[in-house]
């Protein structure tokens, strides 16, 4: 019964949605969030009315997970920065050179089928 009641709401708010999302006001993840549906039923709704959605639409959304966004206590960021010194200290840093013989090697092995 729900799902009716949201699928009468995107139809008969269509002209909202297409106004939207074609302003470039709203991504599709902010309308359905705001609808309360999954991001492809907006798609959906979109190609099924005509509308063209852009490729990539979806990386507009931020992610929970963003670094930027995340905040630390004071005390977390003395630690984490203690253990990078040590750390620093500790790592020793090598440099490759990559020969010829080594790249026939890579590529001999790339050929190769995969089969267990």
């Amino acid at each position: 019964m729900i799902k009716r009641l949201v699928g009468a709401r995107i139809k008969k708010e269509k002209d909202i949605i297409i106004k939207m999302y074609q302003s470039g006001e709203k991504c599709i993840a902010e309308i359905a969030g705001e609808y309360g549906v999954a991001e492809s039923n907006i798609h959906r709704k979109l190609r099924k009315w005509g509308i063209p959605v852009k490729r990539g639409n979806y990386k507009s959304r931020v992610s929970k997970y963003d670094m930027k966004e995340r905040k630390f206590s004071p005390e977390l960021m003395a630690k984490i920065k203690e253990n990078t010194l040590i750390n620093n200290a500790k790592i020793k840093h090598v440099k490759f050179e990559r020969s010829t013989e080594d790249q026939k090697l890579v590529d001999n092995i790339l050929s190769r089928p995969i089969i267990g």
